[in-house]
C-alpha cells in the first residue's frame, strides 16, 4: 500500500510537470502517464485523429488520411464518439467528427518493437465506442504489450450502401481499415512494432476482424487475428437488401425524388444528424455489405467461398465463443417465452436467411432442425433451454464453427469456448457464459467493481491476458507448459476432432465442441442447401 503511495505521488507530481510529448507524422501530441492497479506506469495518448472528419461533403465517403496540425494536440481525453442508436440519449457525447484513435504503451522508445494488439469493439454496428472507461488497457499493458482502440462510424454514416458504386457502403469497415494504415505508419513512436500487429475484436468487432481476414485492402496490414463471439458467416454479419433500406430512410427523411441513388446521396448529405437518426430503422441499417466491382471495394465476394477457396489473409487466428451467448439477450423468462412463440408459430423463421433449398421440402428441413433441439410434439416455448441453444446456435456459434473449419485447412487456428460465470454484469435464468462474458477479463471495465478478491476471478484475468498477449509475442496463446495454465497445452484447431480450449473455473482441453447439434446442421446444409453460400 505504502509503494502504492509513492507511486501515485510520483505519477501526480510527473503528470503536473512533464507529460510525455512525442512525434509523430502528422505533429506532436501530449499524453499522459497512468498507472495500473499493480503499480506500473504507462503512457496514453487519446484522441489523435486517423482521418479528416466525415462531415458534409465527406459523409458516406470513404475515409480520408488526416491534416498535419500546428503546435502540441492534447491527446490526453477520449474523443467524442460516432453516431450510434442512442443518439438522442448522447447528443453531446456523440458526433460525426469521431475517427480519433488511442494508444496505450508502456513505454515510448522508438525502438522498443513491442507486439500491438489493436482493437475493435462490438455493438451490432450500430453502437459502441473505444472509450477508457469500458476498455481500459491496465490487464495488457502489465504484459508489455501496445494497445490501440479507435471509434468507427456506425449505422446509416457506416453502412448506408445501394447497392452500387455511388453509395457502396462499408465505411465504418474503410475507418477500420484507415486505422491499421495509421498504425502502420505511426505505431513506431509509441514504441510499437508495426509488423507485429494482432487485430482483435468482440461481437460486431469480431466479425470485423474476419472481414478483415476477407478483404484484400487489408492484406499486409497484421499478423495475427482473434475473434470472440461473431464471424463474417454469421447471419447477422450481411445486409442482404441494403438499397431497399436506403430509398426507405431517403423517403422517411423527406425525400420525394425519382430515387436517382447519386440524388439520395446528395439528399442524406444535407440533411442534419438527427433528421437521419430519427428515421433510420437501426435493425435494418446496420450491417456491411457485399460491394459492386470498384476501385474502393472493402469486400465484394461471398463470405463462405473466400474461406473455402483460401482466398483470404492467411494469418494464425483464435477463434471461439461463449457458451451460452443468448443469455445476453434472454435475461427474462417471460421475454424468452414470448420469443420463442414467435419461433413455434412461424417455423419458417427456424431456416437460416441463405439457406436455398435444392427442391420445394421446406417442411422436412423445418422438421429436421427441430429435431435437434426439440423432443417431437415439444416446443421451444416450452423448452426455454433449448431455445436458448438454438439462439446461441443461430446467431454465432454455426458460423464461427464453421469459419475454424474452414480457415484450419490453411493456417493455425486456436479454437475455446469461454464457459467461466464469474465476473460478469449479466446474469440470466439459464446457466452458461453469456454474450460478452468474457471482456470484463480482458479489460478493466468502469462498471464492473475491481476492489476484487475473488481469487479464480483473478486467476481466470491471469490466464486470459497471458493467453491473449501470448498469441500477439509468439502467434501461440501457450508456447511454453505453465503453471498458471496447469501445465495444458492449447493444441490448434483440428478440423476432424474440433478439438478447443474450454476456459473455466479449470482449464481443459476438449474434443467435437457444440456436438452432435453442428454436425447435423451441416448435414442439413449439404443434404439440402443450394451452394455457393455467403453466410452459414
Amino acid at each position: 500500500m505504502l509503494k502504492l503511495l509513492f507511486v501515485l505521488i510520483w505519477l501526480i507530481t510527473e503528470s503536473n510537470s512533464s507529460a510525455p510529448i512525442i512525434s509523430i507524422r502528422d505533429g506532436k501530441i501530449k499524453g499522459e502517464i497512468y498507472i495500473t492497479s499493480n503499480t506500473k506506469s504507462y503512457y496514453g495518448f487519446r484522441g489523435i485523429p486517423y482521418a479528416r472528419p466525415p462531415v458534409g461533403n465527406l459523409r458516406f465517403e470513404s475515409p480520408q488520411m488526416p491534416e498535419p496540425w500546428e503546435g502540441t494536440l492534447n491527446a490526453q481525453n477520449d474523443s467524442k464518439s460516432c453516431i450510434t442508436s442512442f443518439y438522442i440519449f448522447n447528443e453531446n457525447k456523440e458526433s460525426e467528427d469521431c475517427l480519433y484513435v488511442n494508444v496505450y504503451t508502456p513505454t515510448i522508445q522508438e525502438n522498443a518493437k513491442l507486439p500491438v494488439m489493436f482493437w475493435i469493439y462490438g455493438g451490432d454496428f450500430i453502437t459502441g465506442n473505444s472509450s477508457k472507461n469500458y476498455y481500459g488497457p491496465d490487464f495488457l499493458i502489465e504484459k508489455d504489450v501496445v494497445l490501440v482502440t479507435f471509434n468507427y462510424r456506425l449505422g446509416p454514416f457506416g453502412f448506408i450502401a445501394t447497392g452500387d458504386a455511388i453509395l457502396p457502403g462499408n465505411y465504418g469497415l474503410k475507418d477500420q481499415n484507415l486505422a491499421l494504415q495509421w498504425v502502420r505508419e505511426n505505431i513506431a513512436y509509441f514504441g510499437g512494432d508495426p509488423n507485429k500487429v494482432t487485430i482483435f475484436g468482440q461481437s460486431a468487432g469480431s466479425a470485423s476482424v474476419s472481414f478483415h481476414l476477407l478483404s484484400k485492402k487489408s492484406s499486409g496490414l497484421f499478423r495475427a487475428a482473434i475473434m470472440e463471439s461473431g464471424s463474417a458467416l454469421d447471419m447477422w454479419a450481411i445486409n442482404r437488401d441494403p438499397k431497399s433500406y436506403a430509398l426507405k430512410l431517403a423517403s422517411d427523411a423527406g425525400y420525394d425524388g425519382s430515387n436517382v441513388t447519386t440524388e439520395v446521396k446528395e439528399f442524406l448529405k444535407r440533411k442534419s444528424v438527427s433528421d437521419i437518426v430519427e428515421v433510420t430503422d437501426w435493425i435494418k441499417l446496420n450491417w456491411p455489405v457485399k460491394e459492386v466491382e470498384h476501385a474502393d471495394a472493402f469486400i465484394q465476394d461471398l463470405n463462405y467461398e473466400l474461406f473455402k477457396n483460401g482466398n483470404f489473409n492467411r494469418v494464425p487466428t483464435i477463434i471461439g465463443m461463449c457458451s451460452q451467448e443468448s443469455l445476453a439477450f434472454l435475461l427474462q423468462p417471460i421475454v424468452a417465452m414470448l420469443e420463442a412463440l414467435i419461433y413455434d408459430n412461424t417455423q419458417e423463421l427456424l431456416l437460416p436467411i441463405d439457406f436455398a433449398s435444392k427442391k420445394n421440402n421446406t417442411n422436412e428441413i423445418i422438421k429436421e432442425i427441430k429435431s435437434i433441439y426439440l423432443q417431437e410434439n415439444d416446443t421451444f416455448s416450452q423448452n426455454l433451454t433449448s431455445y436458448a441453444q438454438f439462439i446461441t446456435d443461430t446467431f454465432f456459434t454455426r458460423g464461427i464453427l464453421k469459419q475454424a473449419e474452414l480457415q484450419s485447412w490453411f493456417n493455425p487456428v486456436y479454437l475455446y469456448q469461454f464457459s467461466y460465470e464469474g465476473r460478469t454484469t449479466l446474469k440470466g435464468f439459464i446457466k452458461g457464459a453469456g454474450h460478452s462474458a468474457e471482456l470484463p477479463f480482458l479489460f478493466k471495465m468502469s462498471n464492473i467493481a475491481w476492489n476484487d478478491t475473488d481469487t479464480q476471478n483473478v486467476l481466470i484475468q491471469d490466464q486470459m491476458v497471458r493467453m491473449w498477449t501470448n498469441f500477439a509475442k509468439y502467434l501461440d496463446p501457450t508456447p511454453v507448459k505453465s503453471e498458471l495454465f496447469s501445465n495444458i497445452t492449447w493444441t490448434r484447431f483440428n478440423p476432424l476432432f474440433y478439438n478447443y480450449l474450454n476456459i473455466d473455473s479449470t482449464l481443459r482441453m476438449g474434443f467435437f465442441l457444440r456436438q452432435p447439434a453442428f454436425g447435423k446442421w451441416k448435414r442439413i446444409f449439404e443434404e439440402y442447401a443450394l451452394q455457393p453460400y455467403n453466410t452459414f
